[in-house]
């Protein structure tokens, strides 16, 4: 079984300095809430053997929080340009293509691609995947080339307003 980990990067902040989408970095709220997310993975014991992110600011700055409170070292997190606003086209084909010598793996990018990805595989809408939000889905597959809808199954789905209870999904 192939178990996959996505994570839509945490709340950023407005990009008021022009300097633009990519070095947009987290809010105030989005650091706490990466915080809440790494402690709620780490008690679910989520332990990927490879980690890949888009290698945006704000993707980084999220799992600068994250990766070692899941007991992954930074350093080790595999950045890909690819990954950076990718379609679910690419995103599909990114995780077919990985390496079979993983079984766990974790993606850290940007909706609306990782939103839909997690959509093709599930078959159907997700409900929504907003900033910091977690999906697991496990593949009745050896090898990451037969993840599909016909092999997946969504084993859990967190978002902030979930660990925060009395919060209001959408309100800050």
């Amino acid at each position: 079984m192939k178990r996959l980990y996505l994570l839509r990067h945490a709340m950023a902040g407005r990009d008021d300095s022009g300097a633009g989408d990519f070095r947009r970095s987290l809010s105030p709220r989005g650091m706490g809430d990466a915080a809440a997310m790494g402690r709620a993975l780490a008690g679910r014991e989520v332990r990927p053997e490879a980690v890949f992110s888009s290698p945006s600011f704000r993707t980084r700055e999220t799992l600068e929080i994250i990766a070692p409170l899941m007991g992954f070292p930074f350093g080790e997190v595999r950045f890909r340009d690819l990954l950076y606003l990718a379609p679910r086209e690419d995103l599909v084909s990114f995780i077919r293509g990985l390496d079979d010598r993983w079984d766990r793996v974790f993606l850290c990018g940007h909706n609306p691609g990782l939103e839909e990805a997690g959509a093709f595989f599930l078959r159907g809408g997700t409900g929504g995947f907003p900033p910091c939000s977690f999906r697991e889905i496990g593949f009745a597959a050896d090898s990451w080339r037969g993840a599909g809808p016909e092999t997946a199954k969504g084993k859990a789905f967190l978002t902030p307003g979930v660990l925060e209870p009395g919060r209001v999904p959408g309100i800050r």
